[in-house]
C-alpha cells in the first residue's frame, strides 16, 4: 500500500506541475511536445506499478 501511495503522490506531482501552465488541452496542444511524451511515459510508469502491485498480491495470497 506505501507503493501505491507513494506513486499516486508521483503522479499528483507531475500532473500539477504540467497543468499549471492551463488546462490540459492547452498543455498538450501547445508548441512544448515534450509535455505529451511525459504523460505517455507517466501513464505507461502507471500502468506497469499496477500491474506489479496486483501481481505481487496475487503472489502473496498463493504463497499463504
Amino acid at each position: 500500500m506505501k507503493q501505491f501511495k507513494g506513486i499516486l503522490s508521483l503522479f499528483a506531482l507531475f500532473a500539477s506541475a504540467a497543468l499549471q501552465a492551463g488546462t490540459a488541452e492547452e498543455v498538450l496542444r501547445g508548441n512544448a511536445k515534450h509535455n505529451v511524451v511525459i504523460t505517455v511515459l507517466i501513464v505507461i510508469f502507471l500502468g506497469i506499478a499496477l500491474y506489479m502491485i496486483r501481481l505481487d498480491r496475487k503472489i502473496n495470497k498463493l504463497d499463504k
